[in-house]
């Protein structure tokens, strides 16, 4: 992390200093995230340290099955960044046409050197990042991919690490827009940043942080995101900052009444790392196949998870089950 975090300063000082250009004009920056998995995994032993001394014992807040599962999942998602062909297909064709875009029809040249361009570019990644993470939500075979970061029926720190090998895939449209004014590298920096940043969020162990609360996204706000009671469903999609949320009417606070319950709304009942990244596809499938008119098939695919004939676009929460915490440290190792 100290290498991490001195990159990082160095970057901000080089743009406070406007000591010239820290960074090279593509996409041929350092992988600072897979630079902090060292200290990521060092926070995951401590946040159980302290999750043991506080509480006396893990059982409700950690399961060894489920965080091998989320490990499993991290690793998929590094490998697949990696080698995966057609992971370097998408990467190699989102670099290809945001420079083209930002050398042939930019509106403005944002100043290499300036904090600005720094502060334009986090928030603008955060702001295209709200609405990849909402149509995730909100479109069922985007969900499909999306639902493996949900799977987990705990919410530590290693539920962040369950990351989707798919990922990629479906989410660089959405920076497009990006390429009128914000350089290519400096996209990619902070698109790393602003996944980094959601590490810390997965943990009961921290409550509210007063007035932070009113402009970042934190771990009370994301744990609703994770929740699968009715008032979790489709709220709190802000990567870093939850102003987005507040503005499109899509912010839910914790309710300290009613014990969030994490995890699927349809219980998949497997470890199995590779049948959590497919099993909805299969579920889709079948939907689809039920379907009788080419609209309803389409709808399956394009409208929401809960979408059933006859139903709003993203379904009815009346129909969204009542679910119940289960324990199942006391079933797995």
């Amino acid at each position: 992390m100290a290498e991490v975090i001195a990159e990082f300063r160095k970057l901000i000082n080089q743009y406070h200093n406007g000591t010239g250009t820290p960074l090279r004009e593509d996409f041929s920056q350092p992988d600072y995230f897979v630079q902090a998995i060292p200290y990521l995994l060092t926070f995951v032993v401590l946040e159980i340290v302290v999750m043991w001394i506080k509480h006396g014992s893990l059982r409700g807040g950690w399961s060894m099955a489920d965080s091998l599962t989320s490990f499993s999942h991290g690793i998929y998602f590094l490998a697949h960044g990696q080698v995966s062909p057609y992971r370097m297909l998408t990467q190699g064709m989102f670099s290809y046409v945001y420079t083209k875009i930002y050398e042939n029809y930019k509106i403005y040249e944002l100043p290499w050197s300036s904090p600005f361009t720094w502060y334009v570019a986090a928030i603008s990644v955060d702001f295209c990042y709200y609405w990849i993470h909402r149509a995730c939500h909100e479109v069922n075979i985007f969900w499909a991919k999306h639902q493996v970061h949900h799977s987990s029926d705990y919410y530590n720190l290693t539920t962040a690490l369950r990351l989707s090998a798919f990922q990629i895939w479906l989410a660089w449209p959405f920076y497009l827009p990006m390429a009128f004014f914000v350089p290519p590298s400096i996209l990619l920096i902070h698109k790393q940043f602003n996944l980094l940043y959601q590490f810390w969020i997965h943990t009961e162990l921290i409550d509210s942080l007063g007035p932070l609360e009113y402009v970042l996204n934190t771990p009370k706000h994301h744990r609703v995101h994770h929740g699968s009671n009715r008032y979790c469903i489709d709220k709190n999609f802000g990567g870093v900052l939850i102003i987005w949320d507040r503005m499109f009417n899509t912010f839910a606070e914790e309710r300290d009444q009613e014990k969030i319950v994490y995890g699927l709304v349809e219980e998949v009942n497997s470890f199995n790392p590779f049948w959590l990244h497919f099993f909805h596809y299969t579920r889709i499938w079948t939907r689809v196949q039920n379907q009788k008119s080419p609209s309803d098939k389409l709808s399956v695919l394009l409208k929401g998870p809960a979408w059933r004939r006859g139903k709003p676009r993203l379904g009815e929460i009346e129909d969204v089950p009542v679910v119940g915490f289960l324990d199942i440290s006391a079933l797995t190792p």
